[in-house]
């Protein structure tokens, strides 16, 4: 029997799954690891977004964020030279559509955290936990059984999907670039009335995020260094490898859509962009 699927229960298969409560999401059995995320701590204003928020019966309070850029020791006016070294330093020379490579200063968000959304978003949906091998025009092969289907919603990333597919010689043309994303009580650079603090230059600390507590360090790392400072800093960190590119693998099975940042490997798609997409397919 054919059915409607969403591979993959991060946040975009979830909003996919609220506007299209026929569909049932396959993702990979959990496990037990740390969980980290480069993704936004609150999600930007867009009355798609707020339209989500109230069916969801939450806030729809803004809050505005207040936006510094670091360098030598002192806030600065970024000038565009400054952004394309942060850009190069952070993604490889890649440059999406974001606060730090459109210089703003400030923009609202709304008084919810994201993941208090992806809670609610999450709540009575039923995932079938399977491992995806194969992925062909007719058929989703996991390891537990077969599934049929009519049309697909992808959200898993582009490669793996391709992968899943039988490409394996694509050329993404993407760069892994090494993070440590790390949660600390203090800090001497946080005195400061900015949200978000991006750090120009060579340092290799390159965001701060103070729009919770504690807050968040995000650092550029080799292989071989370990974080800076002194140790009482740092609570917990974590390793992450953040990918950015130019899409151009070749087309999947047909009856397939590809949803969210990474499904189209595209770093300048924002989640209200996902519920956008989401509410026109619903009508």
């Amino acid at each position: 029997m054919k059915g409607n699927y969403i591979l993959g229960d991060g946040m975009s298969g979830l909003i996919a799954k609220h506007y299209l409560p026929d569909y049932t999401i396959i993702s990979k059995p959990l496990v037990d690891k740390p969980w980290f995320s480069l993704g936004p701590r609150y999600p930007y204003c867009s009355k798609p977004m707020e339209k989500l928020l109230d069916e969801l019966g939450l806030p729809t309070s803004r809050r505005l964020v207040r936006v510094g850029y670091y360098k030598n020791g002192e806030f600065v006016q970024p000038t565009k030279r400054d952004i394309r070294s942060y850009v190069v330093k952070t993604r490889m020379g890649f440059m999406g559509k974001g606060v730090m490579s459109m210089g703003k200063k400030r923009f609202h968000v709304y008084d919810v955290p994201v993941d208090v959304v992806e809670k609610k978003l999450r709540k009575g949906v039923r995932v079938r936990r399977d491992v995806v091998t194969n992925i062909s025009e007719r058929f989703v092969v996991g390891e537990r059984r077969d599934y049929n289907y009519n049309n697909l919603i992808v959200t898993i990333p582009r490669p793996v999907f391709d992968y899943m597919c039988g490409y394996r010689d694509v050329n993404y043309k993407w760069n892994s670039v090494l993070f440590e994303w790390c949660r600390a009580w203090a800090h001497p650079m946080w005195d400061t009335e900015f949200d978000y603090v991006y750090v120009l230059g060579e340092d290799p600390v390159y965001r701060i995020t103070k729009m919770e507590y504690p807050y968040v360090v995000e650092e550029k790392v080799d292989n071989t260094r370990t974080l800076r400072g002194p140790t009482e800093y740092w609570l917990e960190f974590g390793k992450v490898c953040n990918d950015f590119c130019e899409p151009v693998s070749p087309p999947g099975p047909s009856r397939v859509q590809f949803l969210g940042r990474f499904a189209e490997w595209k770093d300048w798609v924002k989640v209200h962009d996902v519920v956008r997409r989401c509410q026109k397919w619903k009508t």
